[in-house]
């Protein structure tokens, strides 16, 4: 849990600075419209730029739901984009101990694989293997989740460099990057200027 907490915080992190990049780029027009919803489909399709159309009234729900659409789009250029799969973002849903509120994680494989590594030692641990294949693979032990944070912040560096470098360098990114900014700070803003 702990883990999954500060893998949420170090991409808080990442996601600022590339919006910070993103906003020195031409900005991305975001719309209301009554007439017509575009899909991220119909965009990738055609030569115009990345849009958000909006149609009706727009919820704190319904934002929340079109920046988590746009998050996809955004994490799917990346990656399609990113040579280097252990630093591809996937998206998903979990239900946290102790609760049945399902929450939504988008974290690189890096991280994942990390967490997985970690569960097995800890499984094997408690079948009293641990030391055996701590051993064979070469001193491997289970961390504590702030040695966790300090041994993967080179890799969340990594890809914050990744991020910016496609975002700045693929148009399209950089627009869908764009956008997603634009809808956080609505959502930030939201009742203030409704």
């Amino acid at each position: 849990m702990r883990t999954q907490t500060t893998s949420s915080l170090a991409l808080l992190v990442f996601f600022q600075m590339v919006m910070m990049q993103a906003s020195a780029q031409t900005p991305t027009e975001l719309q209301d419209s009554t007439q017509t919803d575009t899909t991220s489909e119909d965009q990738a399709s055609s030569d115009k730029p990345y849009q958000v159309v909006v149609t009706g009234r727009l919820t704190r729900s319904r934002l929340r739901n079109l920046i988590e659409d746009v998050e996809e789009d955004f994490f799917a250029k990346f990656n399609e984009l990113n040579l280097d799969d252990a630093y591809d973002m996937y998206c998903y849903e979990y239900t946290p101990a102790s609760t049945h509120i399902k929450q939504r994680a988008c974290e690189p494989v890096f991280i994942i694989k990390y967490r997985s590594d970690q569960q097995s030692l800890g499984l094997l641990n408690l079948t009293g293997q641990a030391q055996s294949v701590a051993s064979a693979l070469h001193g491997t032990y289970i961390e504590s989740p702030e040695e966790a944070v300090k041994n993967q912040r080179r890799h969340y560096e990594i890809l914050i460099q990744k991020m910016e470098a496609l975002t700045q360098s693929n148009q399209e990114l950089g627009e869908i990057a764009d956008a997603m900014r634009q809808l956080k700070l609505r959502l930030e803003n939201y009742g203030t200027t409704n």
